[in-house]
């Protein structure tokens, strides 16, 4: 049976969605009866047969084609929300965010705009680290990979907590949010590190005060702290080094 969302990630479920999926996706006859060809009833009969069987790259193409060439009518709505979970469950992040992006401009204010808006943060984020995976021993280069898509995201959760506040999707909306601000607060870091050696002190400063303000981890706020005094200090202003110390002191 399809559902909208599962996961190990404690994702919600969606299962009266799906639910209507399998009702909509009725038997058909059969694909060589003559005249019938690539009919909706053929693509909704495969798309059924593989998502009854978890098979979601079997499922992706005759849901596209459901998508894209039967666009009205009542079960248009379901396919492309059908698309979307199973290109993210077959692992095709990018597409499954387009989707979920394409569902929120075609269906402004329709049902289950919330869940295609969470969709889109997930699959973007998921599409992120997918790119921009870095192994332990080089994470230094973290201040430089393209955070292009978890912009776009952060705007689509910042509006799912906003418009839909009793949303079933919002505690993981809201913590999606949270790691996204933080891979931003990590870049500025590491960016104010690359300033700091070229000695461009106002530059990483400027950087520095971003995550102190946001960051919501303590080591990088330390951390951040400490490179700002540093920078106090190679600019020759000792008070204001003398003070970062202080707080340094007081809470570590």
């Amino acid at each position: 049976m399809s559902h909208i969302f599962s996961s190990t990630r404690r994702h919600s479920s969606y299962i009266a969605l799906a639910a209507i999926l399998l009702l909509t996706l009725t038997a058909c006859q059969d694909a060589s009866t003559e005249g019938i060809g690539e009919s909706e009833d053929v693509l909704r009969h495969q798309a059924k047969k593989n998502l009854s069987s978890n098979k979601h790259h079997a499922a992706i193409d005759p849901l596209t084609h459901l998508s894209n060439n039967f666009q009205v009518g009542a079960n248009a709505r379901i396919y492309r929300l059908e698309l979307m979970h199973s290109l993210y469950k077959a692992k095709e992040y990018a597409r499954a965010a387009d989707t979920a992006d394409q569902y929120i401009k075609i269906y402004p204010y329709e049902a289950d705009v919330d869940y295609a808006l969470y969709m889109k943060t997930l699959a973007s984020l998921e599409e992120f680290n997918t790119r921009h995976w870095v192994p332990r021993l080089t994470r230094e280069r973290y201040g430089y990979t393209d955070t292009k898509i978890l912009d776009d995201a952060l705007v689509s959760a910042n509006r799912l907590l906003a418009s839909y506040p009793k949303s079933r999707y919002v505690p993981e909306t809201a913590y999606m949010a949270s790691q996204i601000r933080e891979v931003f607060m990590k870049k500025n870091y590491h960016i104010a590190r690359e300033y700091r050696a070229r000695k461009a002190f106002a530059a990483s400063q400027k950087r520095l005060t971003d995550v102190v303000v946001f960051t919501d981890s303590k080591q990088l706020l330390h951390d951040s702290l400490v490179m700002m005094r540093d920078n106090y200090t190679s600019m020759n202003m000792h008070k204001d080094a003398e003070k970062i110390n202080q707080i340094i002191a007081l809470n570590w």
